[in-house]
């Protein structure tokens, strides 16, 4: 899976990098181009124009691996805007400046969401109106003969912007509808893996499929309900992304043999002491991953990674691996300790029966130190939605 992700992900470099390549290229002859034009024409207040166009053409070669993609899209957009104003400037609306216009919203179009291109479009068509309306009014001013005879026709360049415009808006539509579809399938790819990994994690356990699918609905319902009730301290939870990193908790489960998960009766001291040992072993696996995986969502990573490494440990100090305690224990970790020890509780296991919602809620109120006072008050009022959850998901 990650293989096909990367696949996706060089995919995009590279058409990144020949269209920084390539704009970079025709930056160049532009430069060139006016530069003769300077020689042969003297000055004309277009040339900066196309020269600050140019030199913005070129940044996203030589930054390629240094900004996003959204910043060499902005960049290559507002470098062919330049260029497309000097164009007019020059032409009059002609094919170049259309082209140079097209062009320009397309580079918008790869990395932008459309509306945002639109947005764009408007403000350039906007301030390409104002600008011809401001020449076509003016005279004296240094324009190439073209330029001139353009302007004092505003029912041409009129109809010409607007059909440039609209034409731009096209492009942006097929190009932004082929951007979501890969989006999604990179989307759908990630979220098949994080399914699959959990799925692997539980080969060695009890536990099946819906064990995976309870707690990405009660860590949903959970973060979701704790966020509107303390917005302040859960402004950088991405619960979409907690919900997802919720199923690798127990990846690193796969490290510990079966016929200790398995166990029907006590775990020794040992055997207890190797259990624990998942949770490091989890945050290391996943760490692995975020090294090898370029095409997954790194911080979606991170996350999952500190699920696996913190769900264990309690609020008051008692916890595992780290005995971290208090607001010491990241977020992430103290949402998913009561996920976990609630569905524990509801399931069957080879060394005990389930218990009803009614016993686990009790039990979690018996151990109210171990969880966040605020998480467990947002449990406690939310609980009855944890039953429909397991009533429905349930493998039984």
């Amino acid at each position: 899976m990650p293989t096909q992700l990367d696949q996706f992900d060089t995919t995009r470099r590279k058409a990144n990098f020949a269209i920084s390549i390539a704009s970079a290229l025709i930056a160049c002859v532009v430069i060139i181009g006016t530069l003769l034009r300077l020689r042969m024409e003297g000055f004309q207040m277009v040339f900066p124009l196309m020269w600050t166009g140019s030199a913005l053409s070129i940044v996203p070669l030589i930054l390629i691996n240094k900004i996003s993609y959204q910043a060499k899209s902005f960049s290559l957009w507002l470098s062919w805007t330049f260029m497309a104003f000097g164009a007019f400037l020059m032409f009059g609306i002609g094919s170049a400046g259309m082209i140079f216009f097209l062009v320009a919203t397309t580079f918008a179009a790869l990395n932008f969401k459309f509306s945002q291109v639109l947005a764009l479009i408007a403000v350039k068509g906007s301030l390409l109106l104002a600008a011809t309306f401001f020449f076509s009014q003016t005279t004296g001013l240094p324009i190439p003969p073209q330029g001139i005879i353009f302007f004092q026709q505003p029912h041409i360049w009129i109809v010409h912007t607007f059909i440039v415009a609209i034409a731009a808006v096209a492009i942006v539509y097929v190009t932004t509808v082929w951007n979501q579809l890969n989006q999604q399938l990179l989307e759908d790819t990630e979220l098949s893996f994080y399914s699959g990994i959990g799925l692997l994690s539980l080969a060695h356990d009890t536990e099946t499929g819906e064990h995976l699918a309870r707690v990405t609905a009660y860590t949903r319902l959970l973060a979701e309900e704790y966020s509107k009730r303390h917005p302040d301290k859960s402004s950088n939870l991405n619960v979409q992304d907690l919900s997802l990193a919720a199923q690798l908790h127990d990846v690193g489960k796969i490290t510990i043999p079966a016929t200790v998960l398995q166990k029907p009766g006590k775990l020794s001291h040992d055997e207890f002491t190797l259990v624990k040992t998942h949770t490091t072993a989890g945050a290391q696996l996943i760490e692995q991953i975020i090294e090898k995986a370029s095409g997954l969502q790194v911080e979606r990573l991170k996350l999952a990674k500190e699920v696996a490494l913190y769900h264990h440990e309690n609020w008051d100090g008692s916890g595992y691996p780290l005995g971290l305690f208090g607001s010491n224990i990241p977020l992430s970790g103290r949402l998913i300790t009561i996920v976990d020890v609630y569905d524990a509780l509801r399931s069957k296991r080879p060394y005990k029966e389930p218990f009803s919602h009614a016993e686990a809620v009790q039990t979690i109120e018996n151990e109210a130190h171990k969880f966040d006072p605020e998480i467990l008050a947002t449990f406690k009022d939310i609980n009855i939605e944890f039953a429909k959850i397991f009533e429905t998901l349930n493998e039984a």
